[in-house]
């Protein structure tokens, strides 16, 4: 889990009061039976602008992730293809290699 005071942007399910020294920014603590309807509407629909700016971060850091792994996918895929066709080379030299001394 990641410290209180760490500067990570990335991805994160990690919960924590990012509003820390400012009580008055807490809801848990809020009572919002005596706000009128206004304020209400008010304190939703910045809930709501914060939330869209937060979850469009966090889609734009799952996509960098999704890049950086398909990236490296391909890159060990890659690898692989070529050990095995070095591998077939292998076998196919052996194999004429034996032929060769059976003939001879």
């Amino acid at each position: 889990m990641l410290d209180k005071n760490s500067n990570h942007h990335g991805p994160s399910i990690v919960v924590g009061n990012s509003n820390k020294g400012r009580p008055e920014a807490s809801l848990g603590t809020r009572d919002f039976a005596p706000m009128s309807i206004d304020e209400l509407s008010r304190l939703y629909e910045t809930v709501e602008a914060v939330l869209a700016k937060k979850i469009a971060a966090e889609i734009i850091a799952l996509e960098r992730c999704l890049q950086r792994l398909g990236s490296a996918l391909s890159s060990g895929l890659a690898k692989v293809s070529q050990s095995n066709a070095t591998l077939r080379n292998l076998g196919r030299s052996r194999k004429a290699t034996a032929v060769a001394d059976r003939a001879a």
